[in-house]
């Protein structure tokens, strides 16, 4: 009886195997770095951002239970997150922080007396009377 793998090709399949093993690990090492370069990036722009829109959310009253920051999720974007009185200040905290073009993606984490918001993506122009919509 003949064997089903010869030595030949047992070596063949060892060396595919190794091959294989060492491009997973080499991808696995180097894939996170990547990830993270960008992360940094938004981070820092974020940062940034949060420099200007800090001392214009401060100026409102009503939002003095608010607070803006980088925030490592979403792959580096600003977090904007805290407690307003309802939900049109949390539609007018949502156009400020959006009229004034964060350079990231933005992350609400926002809670009011009748309901708690949570919404992350780019930032979208809103229409006058405040309500989400497609740009004008």
């Amino acid at each position: 009886m003949k064997p089903l793998v010869t030595a030949k090709g047992l070596k063949i399949i060892g060396v595919i195997t190794l091959v294989g093993i060492l491009v997973v690990a080499i991808y696995k090492h180097f894939e996170p770095y990547t990830f993270d370069e960008q992360r940094v990036k938004n981070l820092a722009a974020a940062e940034r951002h949060t420099l200007l829109l800090k001392p214009l959310i401060e100026k409102d009253r009503r939002f003095t239970n608010v607070s803006v920051g980088p925030f490592t999720g979403q792959g580096g974007c600003l977090e904007v997150s805290g407690k307003v009185e309802s939900d049109t200040d949390f539609l007018d905290l949502r156009h400020m922080v959006e009229s004034s073009a964060p350079p990231v993606a933005v992350y609400y984490q926002v809670s009011t007396p009748s309901n708690y918001f949570i919404y992350t993506g780019q930032p979208r122009t809103l229409t006058p009377d405040k309500t989400p919509g497609q740009a004008r």
